[in-house]
């Protein structure tokens, strides 16, 4: 706060007791009083600023400027095109033993046929390609979500509003990720 300004929010204090301590040019002065519930209590701590070195606090951080919330978005952002990226890669894959299973399954006598507990090199290679195919496709599918999730991850970050000090004023905000066998998505938490 700045020499001579008043706190023009109030702070919230425990009911009760209080004391409150402020210290300006190596002078110090203390006050205590009752906080009762719902009621605001003035206090007042004068000093006398004759001769004093006052130091101004540094400034407060402008209306849309980058803020760290701003740079853990992008950094969210960016995350959800790597993951993006690995699953157009791993659907690329997955594309690619797809075509194998086909040339596969074309090249067979019976092409319709599972082949199942035969041995042959042409079954053995048909496995494989669909093994990887269901492998690909798991992980592009697992990558596309994480992707999803970090987008609006980021998003949520980079546009929560800041308070004007920077802090969260009292307040606790969270965002959560959630993940269940058939489900998965965000939990936003703002407590007052």
């Amino acid at each position: 706060m700045r020499a001579g300004r008043r706190q023009r929010e109030p702070i919230d204090v425990a009911r009760g007791p209080f004391r409150v301590k402020a210290t300006f040019a190596g002078k110090t002065k203390e006050l205590s009083g009752d906080a009762k519930p719902g009621v605001v209590t003035p206090v007042a701590l004068a000093f006398d600023a004759a001769g004093a070195e006052v130091t101004p606090p540094p400034e407060e951080p402008k209306p849309g400027s980058w803020t760290t919330g701003k740079t853990v978005g992008v950094v969210l952002w960016a995350g959800a095109a790597v993951s993006a990226g690995l699953g157009i890669g791993f659907t690329l894959g997955a594309n690619s033993a797809s075509d194998k299973v086909a040339a596969a399954r074309a090249g067979s006598a019976t092409p319709d046929s599972a082949c199942f507990g035969v041995t042959s090199a042409d079954c053995q290679s048909r496995k494989d390609a669909e093994g990887k195919r269901a492998s690909d496709t798991n992980v592009a599918v697992g990558s596309f979500i994480g992707a999803g999730a970090l987008l609006v991850a980021g998003t949520v970050a980079f546009f929560w509003p800041a308070s004007r000090n920077g802090s969260t004023g009292g307040s606790r905000r969270s965002v959560t990720p959630v993940v269940g066998k058939q489900w998965q998505g965000l939990v936003l938490e703002q407590e007052f």
